[in-house]
């Protein structure tokens, strides 16, 4: 029983030495990008996506928050979805996954960056967020963090690790 123990123990040990920590950082929307989306929204270049956003556990039974989502690639060019929230009953509960298809009005090279923003008091809490364009390999990212209701959007940047 002593070897088995120890064994798990260096297994576990081994396998979250491996693992890459990833800080979630925080993101303002710049004035100067919602000019490059019109251009290209004039343009007519769009492109569909599908967005899977599992709610934590953690995050309170049902929200009032409002969920935006921006999401990039390394070119810059940016995605932002306005208003997830409320277009179906049960959206963002609690331990629940919700699936959005959307059409962007830009479309993206390889996503590497997605950040959430919440307005509201209710604390909504995302365990992941996955983003996929249908061309390249979808993005996860990792939450289960109270995202703070400050106008900046947080998530993580993986542009510069591409």
């Amino acid at each position: 029983m002593k070897l088995f123990t120890l064994i798990l123990t260096f297994s576990i040990i081994v396998d979250l030495s491996q693992a890459t920590p990833t800080l979630i950082t925080q993101h303002t929307i710049q004035t100067n990008q919602s000019s490059t989306l019109n251009s290209i929204e004039r343009e007519g270049d769009t492109c569909n996506y599908k967005i899977t956003i599992k709610t934590s556990c953690y995050s309170p039974p049902s929200t009032t928050d409002q969920i935006d989502l921006l999401f990039a690639d390394a070119h810059g060019t940016e995605v932002f979805v306005p208003r997830l929230d409320g277009r179906a009953s049960g959206t963002f509960d609690q331990c629940t996954t919700s699936i959005f298809n959307i059409r962007g009005k830009a479309c993206v090279d390889e996503i590497c960056k997605v950040y959430v923003y919440r307005r509201g008091s209710n604390g909504w809490i995302p365990k992941t967020v996955t983003v996929n364009d249908y061309i390249n390999p979808p993005l996860t990212i990792y939450l289960n963090v109270y995202i703070p209701n400050d106008g900046a959007g947080y998530g993580h940047n993986f542009c510069g690790k591409i």
